[in-house]
């Protein structure tokens, strides 16, 4: 491995003896906090990625990887915490790494269309929330605010013009 791979700019090819002590001694910093452990755990990933000796997490149940289930599932806690934080603080970790699965083995197309339906989403609420705040205003002048907020003030008067009389 030493010899055909790209293990990291870091680390001297020639003397990969002296990469492992620098290792074993990133690992002994900090043990009480974990920041040498978390910082060992993020230096294997990126070896991990530069040479490619992993299985996508999108493609860990594909049959022709013959992956065992206990391989499946270190691959699944190795990388869950070494590259994602918790996106979801009330969701439990099984259940968040099931949707992100998801979403990454979902099509294009279905990927377009959640985002347009989060979209869709976050202009309603940017429309409620200037009718909260401006509960005077005609829908005329609640659309232009709303370009404001999407398009910066700037470009919103460029393309739409002044507001109108705000009431």
């Amino acid at each position: 491995m030493v010899k055909d791979s790209f293990l990291n700019w870091y680390i001297n090819p020639q003397m990969p003896e002296e990469a492992i002590k620098d290792f074993v001694t990133i690992g002994d910093l900090s043990t009480a906090s974990g920041q040498g452990l978390e910082k060992q755990r993020h230096m294997l990933v990126e070896l991990l990625n530069k040479n490619q000796l992993y299985v996508n997490l999108s493609e860990i149940d594909d049959a022709q990887f013959k992956l065992s289930e206990e391989d499946k599932a270190l691959n699944v806690t190795f990388y869950w915490r070494a590259s994602m934080s918790s996106l979801f603080t009330d969701t439990h970790p099984k259940m968040e790494a099931l949707q992100i699965r998801l979403w990454r083995q979902a099509t294009p197309t279905r990927k377009m269309n959640m985002l347009a339906q989060l979209n869709a989403s976050a202009r309603m609420l940017a429309l409620a929330g200037l009718r909260s705040q401006f509960p005077q205003a005609t829908e005329s002048e609640l659309r232009r605010r709303l370009a404001s907020l999407i398009l910066g003030e700037e470009l919103a008067y460029k393309v739409y013009g002044d507001l109108p009389d705000a009431k």
